[in-house]
């Protein structure tokens, strides 16, 4: 006889990216499996969604982010689920401890509030190493990025994508893969993510990690506050907020809407 589980989840969205918020205060779900997690994912099978997040409590911090890819692999961080946590954090009624939420995830700290009914900003880690692969820049903005400059003759975002992931020179972990056109103010980005093995509509890492190749890649070395507005593929504008410094990128901010979308109980087998 097959045994059944209600699981009561928030999906959110965030400039395109979309998740499954579960209230780990409330309920324990560390018996989620990887096959479980991937079939709440499947957009024909389950919810549908790029990645799960559960908030939990922490002593130390306002709330702990956990984060969980399409396919149930572990990553350490996702800037624009980051910023969905804390549109959560909002909407659970959560008190800040400051003046913004100050929250863990798999990378290290954050801060994150929201500035509007449907604007979030949270902080990102700070970034002093970067190289560069041939004429692609690589850097780690919570999870790997390789930042790939499409050229006109190349169409295959995807199969590209997928390729420049499983590329030797990143296993055997792999790499995400954001492309970036420089069409002068506005930065346009696709991102081939691991874990969910496809463009996503957009990805708050593959954002600031586009931003930063940008700089490096434009010779711009003058310490002082910058400020780019990115378009993803869902059409929405991010912005990326950072400081240049002789140590490197800091006090980096990703802001953007996130919000949302529908909440419910979903039956999942667990035997």
């Amino acid at each position: 006889m097959s045994i059944t589980t209600p699981i009561h989840f928030y999906k959110y969205q965030a400039a395109g990216n979309d998740f499954i918020m579960l209230d780990g205060r409330e309920a324990d779900y560390s018996w989620l499996s990887t096959s479980q997690i991937a079939e709440l994912c499947h957009r024909n099978l389950g919810i549908g969604a790029d990645g799960i997040i559960i908030l939990s409590g922490h002593d130390a911090h306002d709330f702990l982010m956990q984060y969980w890819n399409a396919d149930g692999s572990v990553a350490a961080f996702c800037g624009n689920g980051g910023r969905a946590t804390v549109a959560f954090a909002t909407h659970l009624g959560i008190p800040k401890s400051g003046a913004e939420y100050s929250f863990l995830a798999g990378d290290g700290e954050h801060f994150g509030s929201l500035l509007t009914d449907n604007e979030v900003q949270i902080s990102m880690k700070n970034v002093a190493e970067y190289e560069w692969k041939g004429q692609d820049f690589y850097v780690n903005t919570g999870v790997p990025h390789l930042v790939h400059w499409l050229q006109n003759h190349e169409t295959d975002v995807k199969a590209i994508g997928a390729k420049l992931r499983f590329d030797s020179r990143f296993a055997p972990e792999g790499t995400n893969v954001t492309f970036i056109r420089d069409e002068g103010r506005v930065l346009h980005i696709d991102t081939y993510e691991r874990g969910v093995e496809d463009i996503t509509l957009a990805c708050g890492t593959g954002v600031v990690a586009a931003v930063l190749a940008s700089c490096v890649g434009q010779g711009l070395n003058f310490a002082g506050s910058y400020s780019q507005q990115v378009a993803t593929g869902a059409g929405m504008r991010l912005q990326v907020k950072y400081d240049m410094t002789a140590q490197g990128f800091n006090n980096i901010r990703l802001i953007g809407p996130a919000h949302e979308v529908f909440n419910g109980t979903i039956y999942i087998r667990t035997s």
